[in-house]
Formats: C-alpha cells, sequence, structure tokens
C-alpha cells in the first residue's frame, strides 16, 4: 500500500471515528436532558408538600402527618432514580465492567418469568412468554441483561389494569440478532408523558397527591432510558414503537431489545 493509499485509510478511519462521537455525545445529551426531565416531579411533588406544611395550609395534624408521609415516598422515589443514574454512570466510565458471557435467552427469560409472576398476580394480569423452539444464545452480562428486562415488564404491569404482556424470544440468524420483543396493552403516549403537579390556590386535597404519587411511581420514560442504556453497553439496542393490537384497530406499546447472537461454532473460542 502506498503512502497516499495509507493516508486516505487513515483519514477516512478518522472521519467514522469523528461521527461515532458525535453520536455518542448526541446520545449523552439527549440522555441527561431526558432524565433530568423525570427527575422534576418527585423532586417538584417533594418541594410542593413542604411548602403545603411551612404555610399551613393543611386542615389539621392527621394531614400534615400524611403529606410528610407521602413526602417521604417521594423522597424514596428520587434516591432511587439517582442510584440506577449512577450505575448507568458507572458503566459508561467504566467502574462497573460488564461480565459478558454465552446466555440462553429461554432460560433466561424464564428466571424473569418467575420473578414477575407474582407482581402481574396481584393486579390480576399475567405475563405470558413465547419462546423461541431451539436455543437462543446471545452475548450478555446476565445479571444485567436480567435487570433491564425486569425494569421494563415491572412497568408494563403498572401502566396497564387489564390485559395480559407478551414477551417473545425470535433467532434471526441471517441478521444474526436475537429479538426481544415485549407487548404491553397500553399507549405508546404512556411511555413519553409527564405527570401533572397538582396546582391548587388553597388547601390541596391529599386525595390529589395519592392519584400523582402513583403516576410517577414509575416513571416509565426513565425506566426506558435506563434499560435502553444497558441494552447498549452490551452491543445490543432497545427500541419502543406503537403496533397494532391484534383483531383491533387500536395500538400497543412495543418494547424491541435486540442482542448479538452466539453461533456454535463460536463456543468452542468462549
Amino acid at each position: 500500500m502506498s503512502e497516499i493509499e495509507q493516508l486516505k485509510v487513515e483519514l477516512e478511519n478518522t472521519r467514522i471515528a469523528y461521527q461515532m462521537a458525535q453520536e455518542i455525545n448526541q446520545l449523552k445529551t439527549g440522555f441527561l436532558g431526558r432524565i433530568t426531565h423525570e427527575l422534576r416531579s418527585p423532586l417538584s411533588s417533594l418541594i410542593s408538600l413542604h411548602q403545603l406544611i411551612l404555610f399551613d395550609l393543611c386542615e389539621n395534624v392527621e394531614e400534615e402527618k400524611k403529606f410528610l408521609e407521602h413526602a417521604y415516598q417521594s423522597a424514596q422515589k428520587l434516591l432511587a432514580m439517582i442510584d440506577e443514574i449512577i450505575l448507568v454512570s458507572k458503566l459508561d466510565y467504566g467502574t462497573i465492567t460488564l461480565r459478558l458471557e454465552s446466555l440462553d435467552l429461554n432460560l433466561l427469560c424464564s428466571e424473569l418469568q418467575t420473578l414477575t409472576k407474582l407482581p402481574a398476580a396481584n393486579r390480576n394480569i399475567k405475563v405470558l412468554f413465547t419462546h423461541s423452539l431451539e436455543s437462543v444464545k446471545v452475548f450478555a452480562d446476565k445479571n444485567r441483561l436480567l435487570q433491564a428486562l425486569i425494569l421494563l415488564v415491572d412497568t408494563g404491569i403498572q401502566e396497564i389494569r387489564q390485559g395480559n404482556i407478551q414477551v417473545t424470544i425470535e433467532s434471526h440468524k441471517i441478521q444474526q440478532q436475537a429479538i426481544i420483543k415485549i407487548d404491553i396493552p397500553c399507549p405508546l403516549e404512556n411511555w413519553q408523558k409527564e405527570p401533572a403537579l397538582p396546582m391548587k390556590n388553597s388547601i390541596c386535597e391529599l386525595e390529589q397527591w395519592k392519584n400523582f404519587s402513583e403516576n410517577v411511581r414509575n416513571q416509565p420514560q426513565m425506566k426506558f432510558l435506563l434499560a435502553q442504556t444497558l441494552f447498549q453497553k452490551m452491543g445490543g439496542e432497545l427500541k419502543i414503537m406503537a403496533i397494532p393490537k391484534p383483531d383491533s384497530t387500536e395500538k400497543i406499546t412495543r418494547l424491541q431489545g435486540s442482542l448479538q447472537l452466539v453461533f456454535p461454532a463460536e463456543f468452542d473460542q468462549i
């Protein structure tokens, strides 16, 4: 290879690296912007509840105590969100190293089914699983992948009041990808909206704060972003889309993750 040709190759590699760096930077900027937006809900709840108490807007001591309880719950939600963000940050900067290994998705989803069965039953719904007929092996960190899937399924359980959640495992050998589909019978907007903070000019009714607390409990958008980051760290992808509901004109939400397949010939090298 001549010197000019070598320079052309190096220039092209530099251009590709620059484009990748730009895309990663945009991803981080968008992630931080959306996460900050999600953190405002429990923080606003915490501040507003304390204001009601400080300005003597409670009807009695009992109501004041209930507001303090809800403020404590909001603080706990905020702390949990921050802990999850710290986890992603540590993954990003290499403080926590992913342990990538060959995993059978069918076996992993059997574990997921066990862990989500009780929360689903408590809301009178089911999480149904359709496994591939053959073993589907992927490169992933078992604990982090299971964590991401639990985040998505558990949030889906909280978002619906009836119907069932369908988890499907597929193997696409031509694309060398394993696909995990999580179909949730709720509108896509549920994963994109921010709960409206109750606003009152006089004494705020406790029931409003109970409803608000229910709405912000899971923060679907944030849960999706965290799970998406975990998938990306394992070399995969996680997308969200609206798909037609079977035998209906309505649409439901599909969370679709993809990971690299491991083929039998590769096991000898592991």
